[in-house]
């Protein structure tokens, strides 16, 4: 997988071509990137678009850790990095999204304990957290 860079990424969607230039990538609201057969790591540069409200990663080999630049998502409300080939811990940095509904890491390589749940979060993330059977450690 190439790195993403911010300034421009070109996309193939059912079957076309599209580029995207300049500072139209931080407009972007949702990005689903499900079962693309990514690999390599998650690009730290992800982090820079704030406007995303909805990232979708799973379903592809991304490898090594969650990039603590993932806490640069400021609007984020739906994070989807399952089955995956994650390795690590959950980046704390994380749960101090406030706008963070439902987060899911299922099926991935983690390890270690399971960041203390902020106030503001819905069940739904403690209920996606503890569902996570590959994840070793306490909850």
């Amino acid at each position: 997988m190439t790195p993403l860079a911010i300034q421009d990424a070109n996309v193939r969607i059912k079957g076309a071509f599209y580029t995207y230039m300049g500072y139209n990538l931080y407009l972007l609201v949702g990005m689903d990137l499900s079962s693309n057969h990514l690999e390599g790591q998650i690009p730290h540069s992800i982090g820079d678009l704030a406007s995303l409200k909805s990232l979708n990663l799973s379903f592809n080999h991304l490898t090594g850790l969650i990039p603590t630049t993932l806490s640069g998502l400021q609007s984020i409300e739906s994070l989807d990095l399952s089955h995956n080939e994650l390795e690590g811990s959950i980046p704390s940095e994380l749960l101090e999204l406030s706008s963070l509904e439902t987060f899911s890491v299922a099926y991935n390589r983690l390890k270690g304990c399971t960041p203390p749940l902020k106030d503001q979060f819905s069940t739904s993330i403690e209920v996606l957290m503890r569902a996570m059977q590959t994840y070793m450690g306490l909850l």
